[in-house]
């Protein structure tokens, strides 16, 4: 998922039982290993948004209707909670 409230999104997730991660939640350009490249914070700003923006929901094929069920109802209600626009919530799905 991208978001620009992801936190706000993920928090809620949470709070709901449901899992989420962040799976790059630093990127590339600023990781310790690649400090000796000598790059920095700002250098690569849309990777940066990313890493801020972007979570993972559970989605596996093991899932069943009632857990998929229940997480399309919390992002359904977070969605409404954040009062996105009609593009967001699509951009979102």
């Amino acid at each position: 998922m991208w978001h620009k409230e992801s936190g706000r999104i993920k928090e809620y997730l949470t709070e709901s039982g449901i899992g989420v991660e962040t799976y790059y939640p630093v990127p590339m350009h600023l990781e310790p290993a690649l400090r000796y490249l000598g790059y920095k914070e700002g250098d690569y700003p849309v990777a940066e948004k990313v890493c801020r923006e972007v979570f993972s929901i559970p989605v596996w094929p093991e899932m069943t209707d009632d857990e998929v069920g229940y997480v399309i109802e919390k992002m359904t209600e977070v969605a409404r909670e954040l009062k996105m626009s009609k593009t967001c919530q699509k951009k979102l799905w």
